[in-house]
């Protein structure tokens, strides 16, 4: 911590871990900032395919009839998963990362979506 700067370090297993650490430090009184550079190291050496991550978002959005997923690119490389494509709504790209990040074995997720008509 410097001057109202908070930098976060360390590993975690799942990246909800990650997003609640900046979570419980953002509300504290003072801060200006913060860099959270925790990596992601996942528990186990799983081996993710681009099938299971596109059934995974596939299922998430079944539960909500507004959500197509047949329009995102899922590319898997190790623990990184990109989404590519388009998507209608911010909802729908927060729901895709949300799928791919609950995926065991995730260290990364990069977001290329495009929110379009």
């Amino acid at each position: 911590v410097e001057n109202g700067h908070i930098t976060l370090y360390g590993e975690v297993k799942y990246n909800y871990q990650k997003e609640k650490a900046e979570e419980v430090v953002e509300s504290l009184y003072g801060v200006l900032s913060i860099t959270n550079n925790i990596k992601i190291i996942p528990h186990t050496a799983i081996v993710i395919t681009t099938a299971e991550v596109k059934q995974k978002i596939k299922d998430e959005f079944k539960r909500n009839a507004r959500i197509e997923a047949s329009k995102i690119l899922v590319e898997v490389h190790g623990g990184k998963i990109t989404l590519k494509g388009n998507v209608k709504n911010f909802y729908e790209k927060k729901e895709a990362r949300m799928a791919a990040w609950s995926m065991p074995g995730v260290s990364m997720v990069v977001d290329e979506l495009k929110v379009s008509w």
